[in-house]
């Protein structure tokens, strides 16, 4: 920092730091925010004098110029006469000169020169304040800011330089890329290409062989194939011709899809590399308006233009709850085309029959079977037809709409996003519309794993623009007052300039009934029909729902597309161009007139899609009719189908939904999703559904789901609450002798864990007399591995087991029995018998889905293979118990460790 041409002369760094902090930030800071800034662990009185005197020191450095302070904030005057290099660098380094990032021209040369001569080295590099980690973090963003766009400057300096013929200058600038970040394959690509495309063809294989040194010393991994295949090309003298010279005019490429995209330059350029590097994950936020959906249909179309297979999906709120639905929309294109659908067919078959749960034009699937492992075959299965495409591209718009299903499928997918070859450009709100536990980690993964790009307003300059592409007569700062920057008002607020309209009018209600206004009845009728479906739709659905004819209907589209109402997709599809205009359409609506579309949506819907896939369709239209009992039932078939398809939590809020709409067993409803959070491994939801069921349930049935709460109990090793539940139990069991016997049979294990030896006993002997008596193989079974679980000598025991494991009929009885023998041969020494017998439990537990059992029988197994000398299999193993244990609550919001307890049951 220099003042007068003097470096500038102060005794203290938290000077140095207010005034780097001021202007580069270049706005009016709080005194409060600077004080927990720079000084945040002081007391207040003395922090806010600490800032006082650094005020006082900085002023004095100065001479008494730039540094103004009054009692709330604090702020630099006459910024004419302050220069920094931070934003000369930013100045040269991101005008476009009219063009797109992706272009150059001969005054980018000499601008990007200048730029990366400003750039010297790190931001502020070697100045450091221990003591205010808020500083740190802010100087660490804007090294890594200011560093990507250095990148992004090299980036276009070399291929500048490249298209001109200078090659030596190309690579120069290259290098430097190279340097500034040595992971950054596509920089190791480009110098190969240009000192191959120089006649040097020994640079281009030293530069091939450093990123090979590279990559495996700091990563352990080889280079891409695309980079080896590049090396092979040098090798093979069939390398990619050189890129065409630089144009002496540059003129602005036409938007891929209509009009300029402004204000959005280096977010397309961060975009764009990942979608040069085959592979990864772009989040894309910003407030309604931002122009999220325009940004994503800019980079799809042009991954299109460039040979990627684009499969786009979009959430919707009258899908939110439908499993799968946005996979389903993002795939159903590409199959339905010849071709495509004829390469995926080449997939194994068993691929094809768990992807034809979701897609069963493809093979015939199979019955749905509820365990991870099978969830995990049907998740490996969709993303197989996904890395079957050319390059795919996964672009979804509205993502915190989507379904928990969906959601779980895009994380699993952006995680294996580099073995894929898939890159996912999701669009979300900030903040995000929904609040739901698996979209939001769905959103916080997608913004860790990849670019996240927040969309902001427009500024004066990228106004001007739209302005001069208008055509009309006014001022940016006068649109900027007006709109406030934001995108969608921008434009909206010119189109009605350019027609002679004066204002945007104060609301947006306003502006969009003056354009609804300017079409006929008809196709305002088609307008309400299509805000009611609130998603795309074809020709035939809407007129069903709107009560139009055919012909009608075709021309009521094509003018509400005329007047930018409807906006078309794929297929003869269209859709309500924005979510603000379907709300402010539906507003106006009465509400007789919304119910009788909702009827005639939710019929509609029943007769084209009677799967069960879209059942939730369905019920949220019967219930926006008020048709309250066929929605509740919908809702509970639609619960049953997500269940089918592992998309356990969409199960429970279908089924919370038909509760919600009064469906007549709701005792049995609240029993279902108590065994979905059961196996979820959400206990407190589970306790709390079932406790809702038992406040409601006939007296035969209290027996059953006082035992079901005592069983979670013995898994989170509460002994008194579960022997208190199970006596209730035992209390209303009478009737059932097989029931009572297993109830009898947990209750003598609970004793046994207090200590209670007699009472143990005697439940023990309760349970095995009743088994024998009812005869029945469930009751037997779980009285004997009990019994074996209680028993101390070794012969016992085992004889216990063996005789349980005998009569275990039921999936659940033989991996209880299995893993309680697995762990006696564990305490034996037995490795051998270990491995097998939890193995051969973990194969089975498969088909329960119950996470707590899956983590323990995992944990078992590791030691077993521990015991067995095998220490990399066990590690796997443990690894995998881990992350199950750590995803089971015992209550809602809390963990407990006893959960990590389990080892019998």
């Amino acid at each position: 920092m220099k003042v007068d041409g003097a470096p500038l002369d102060v005794d203290t760094r938290k000077a140095v730091a207010l005034l780097a902090y001021l202007a580069v930030t270049d706005a009016e800071q709080p005194r409060d925010g600077l004080v927990e800034l720079l000084w945040p662990d002081g007391d207040p009185e003395r922090t806010r004098s600490s800032l006082r005197r650094t005020l006082s020191t900085l002023r004095r450095a100065l001479g008494d110029r730039w540094v103004e302070a009054d009692r709330s904030v604090v702020g630099l005057v006459d910024a004419g006469s302050i220069e920094l290099d931070v934003d000369r660098f930013m100045a040269l380094a991101t005008d476009l000169h009219g063009h797109d990032a992706s272009s150059t021209c001969p005054r980018c040369i000499a601008d990007l020169a200048g730029a990366l001569a400003l750039y010297r080295g790190e931001f502020m590099s070697g100045f450091a304040l221990r003591d205010a980690p808020g500083f740190e973090s802010w100087m660490m963003a804007e090294s890594e800011r200011l560093r990507r766009l250095a990148g992004g400057a090299f980036d276009r300096l070399a291929a500048a330089h490249a298209a001109a013929g200078d090659y030596r200058r190309a690579i120069v600038a290259a290098e430097r890329r190279r340097d500034l970040d040595p992971l950054h394959e596509s920089a190791h690509r480009l110098l190969m290409s240009l000192h191959a495309w120089s006649g040097d063809r020994a640079g281009a294989i030293d530069a091939y062989r450093r990123a090979v040194a590279v990559f495996d010393t700091e990563l352990g991994v080889p280079p891409l194939a695309e980079t080896t295949d590049l090396y092979e090309a040098i090798l093979s003298g069939d390398l990619p011709r050189p890129p065409a010279p630089v144009r002496d005019r540059p003129t602005r490429p036409p938007s891929a899809v209509g009009g300029p995209l402004v204000g959005r330059s280096s977010e397309l350029g961060i975009a764009q590399e990942v979608l040069n590097r085959g592979h990864g994950v772009v989040l894309v936020e910003g407030p309604p308006g931002a122009g999220r959906t325009r940004f994503l249909a800019e980079v799809a179309a042009g991954a299109a233009l460039h040979g990627h297979t684009v499969l786009t999906g979009r959430g919707h709120a009258s899908e939110s709850a439908v499993p799968y639905s946005v996979v389903h929309a993002a795939l159903s294109g590409p199959l339905g085309d010849e071709p495509t659908r004829a390469r995926i067919t080449e997939l194994p078959e068993a691929v094809l029959v768990e992807a034809a749960r979701l897609f069963p034009a493809l093979a015939r699937p199979r019955s749905p079977s509820r365990h991870p492992a099978a969830k995990t075959r049907f998740l490996d299965a969709v993303k197989s037809v996904i890395a079957a495409l050319d390059r795919p591209v996964l672009a979804i718009d509205d993502i915190d709409l989507v379904d928990q299903a969906s959601a779980e499928f895009l994380g699993f997918l952006a995680r294996r996003a580099s073995d894929v070859g898939v890159v996912i450009v999701a669009c979300s709100t900030s903040p995000h519309l929904r609040t739901d536990r698996t979209v939001d980690a769905l959103i916080a993964d997608l913004g860790m794993l990849g670019e996240r790009i927040v969309l902001g307003p427009l500024g004066s300059t990228d106004i001007d623009v739209l302005i001069r592409d208008a055509g009309v007569d006014t001022s940016p700062d006068s649109v900027l007052a007006e709109t406030g920057g934001l995108p969608l008002l921008v434009v909206e607020h010119l189109n009605r300039l350019r027609s002679g309209e004066r204002g945007v009018g104060d609301v947006l209600r306003r502006h969009v009934m003056s354009r609804i206004g300017a079409v006929g009845d008809v196709a305002t009728q088609v307008l309400t029909a299509a805000a009611v479906l609130g998603d795309d739709f074809d020709p035939e659905l809407i007129a069903a729902v709107s009560g139009r004819t055919p012909e009608e209907t075709d021309l009521a589209l094509d003018e509400l597309v005329r007047h930018g109402l409807l906006q078309e997709a794929d297929e003869g599809r269209t859709s309500v161009a924005n979510k603000s205009l379907a709300a402010v359409v539906l507003a106006d609506a009465t509400q007789a007139r919304r119910r009788s579309l909702h009827r005639r949506a939710a019929a509609a819907l029943a007769r084209r899609h009677p799967d069960a896939r879209l059942l939730a369709s369905v019920a949220y239209h019967q219930a926006g009719a008020g048709n309250d009992v066929a929605a509740a039932d919908a809702y509970r078939r639609a619960g049953e189908a997500a269940a089918a398809v592992f998309a356990h939590r969409d199960a429970v809020l279908h089924l919370q939904a038909a509760i919600a709409f009064d469906h007549p067993d709701r005792h049995r409803l609240q029993s279902q999703i108590g065994d979905l959070w059961t196996l979820e491994g959400e206990y407190g939801e589970a306790l709390a559904a079932y406790e809702s069921a038992l406040a409601m349930a006939d007296t035969d049935l209290v027996s059953d789901l006082e035992h079901r709460l005592g069983g979670i109990d013995l898994r989170l090793r509460r002994w008194d609450l579960a022997t208190a539940h199970l006596t209730r139990a035992l209390e209303h069991s009478a009737g059932d002798a097989g029931l009572r016997a297993m109830i009898a049979a947990d209750a003598s294990y609970a004793h046994h864990r207090l200590g209670h030896t007699e009472a143990a006993a005697a439940f023990m002997r309760e349970a095995l007399e009743g088994a024998s008596k009812s005869g029945e193989a469930k009751a037997q079974a779980k009285a004997h591995n009990v019994a074996g679980l209680l028993a101390t000598d070794p012969v016992e025991r085992a004889d216990h087991l063996l005789t349980a494991l005998a009569v275990a009929a039921d999936t659940p009885a033989r991996v209880a029995v299995l893993n309680n023998l697995a762990v006696t041969a564990i305490e034996a020494g037995d490795a051998t018998t270990a491995v097998a017998r939890t193995t051969e439990a973990l194969e089975l537990a498969m088909d329960l889905g119950d996470r707590h059992l899956m983590a323990a029988l995992h944990n078992n197994l590791a030691d077993a293979l521990h015991l067995a000398g095998e220490s990399d299999q066990a590690m796997v193993a443990l690894t995998e118990a881990v992350r199950l244990f750590v995803e089971v609550r015992a209550g809602t919001g809390t963990w407990d460790p006893e959960v990590w307890l389990l080892t019998e049951w």
